[in-house]
């Protein structure tokens, strides 16, 4: 009896102890009860049972493919649109420039002021400009360098103040620009015929309209052994500058009117020829002013009114100032 006691004791020893949430487990499985604490084991178990049903795991490949088949047909319709305005701005005909407005800024007496000038805005009409904008033509406008255009012209045409160039969508093109003013008539004698070229000079000293004169500018001439160029330098401003101010301090100060003035530009020059047919010469590297003063100061001994003269030559220097040097024609 002692040897069997001993065998049992033995057996539980062996046996693997249970858990009191086992026992309890089971105890409501025998009863069909459900139990009061659910292992960890169960609990994988049902996950991997959700995870096995055939139903749930169609499911979930449906709603993976459904997500697929979206982010595929967002992006197609994304692309295809990017493609599409790609299109539209680049490359359709609805952004090609079809129409160039030209406009000039003109500036004139006001009717009711002689002493104001009032701004107008002029259709402009210039073949060489024209033929510059018809290379622009068919362009995209979006793509239209505005600023290289405008380096364009003023490279070509030269005469052009304060340009300016505004797109204005789908198609057209309008440029607005000032010409420098005009302040003299050119008259370029060229070479030892001294073919006549007339000209315009605008304030910067450059040749420009060319063929054309205007009553009511004074005129400047010039020999040269080459004919201007169109939009080239013939006089620098400064040069310019001291021939239209001693041309005009010339008609303030006598009762006479200069016909024309000639600028020796080497010599440097100014020869006035008056409507009484006298020549004053002048020195471009003395005041204008001082000059005339000098004649000014001379005309109760020196009447260039009535008295025929070849020229008065102001140019001289002396240590009064008052030196005059005239020949009787």
């Amino acid at each position: 009896m002692f040897k069997k006691f001993r065998n049992a004791r033995q057996k539980r020893k062996l046996q693997p102890k249970k858990s009191i949430a086992s026992i309890l487990d089971s105890h409501h499985k025998q009863k069909k009860t459900p139990p009061l604490f659910k292992s960890n084991s169960s609990q994988n178990q049902k996950l991997k049972d959700k995870n096995t049903n055939p139903k749930l795991f169609k499911i979930k490949n449906s709603i993976k493919k459904m997500e697929k088949t979206r982010k595929a047909l967002q992006f197609a319709l994304s692309f295809a649109v990017m493609i599409g305005v790609f299109y539209l701005l680049f490359l359709s005909p609805i952004f090609q420039i079809k129409n160039i407005e030209v406009y000039q800024i003109v500036s004139q007496p006001n009717p009711d002021n002689p002493e104001e000038t009032i701004q107008t805005r002029e259709p402009f009409q210039n073949d060489q400009l024209q033929n510059l904008l018809n290379r622009s033509i068919l362009r995209n406008i979006i793509l239209l360098n505005t600023q290289s255009l405008k380096n364009t012209l003023n490279e070509t045409i030269i005469n052009l103040e304060n340009l300016e160039i505004q797109k204005q969508l789908p198609n057209k093109l309008i440029i607005e620009f000032k010409q420098f003013d005009r302040v003299a008539n050119l008259i370029n004698l060229v070479g030892p015929g001294k073919i006549q070229k007339n000209f315009l000079i605008d304030e910067n000293g450059k040749a420009v309209n060319p063929g054309e004169q205007r009553s009511d500018l004074p005129i400047i001439r010039i020999q040269t052994d080459e004919p201007f160029q169109t939009n080239k330098t013939a006089l620098k401003p400064e040069q310019l500058t001291y021939a239209l101010l001693a041309h005009q301090y010339f008609e303030d100060n006598f009762d006479l009117q200069i016909t024309d003035l000639t600028y020796l530009v080497k010599a440097r020059e100014i020869h006035i020829y008056t409507n009484n047919q006298q020549t004053i010469w002048l020195d471009t590297q003395q005041s204008y002013q001082e000059q005339l003063d000098k004649l000014k100061a001379a005309l109760p001994k020196l009447n260039i009114y009535e008295t025929p003269l070849q020229y008065v030559d102001l140019r001289i220097k002396s240590a009064t100032g008052q030196k005059i040097i005239y020949k009787p024609a």
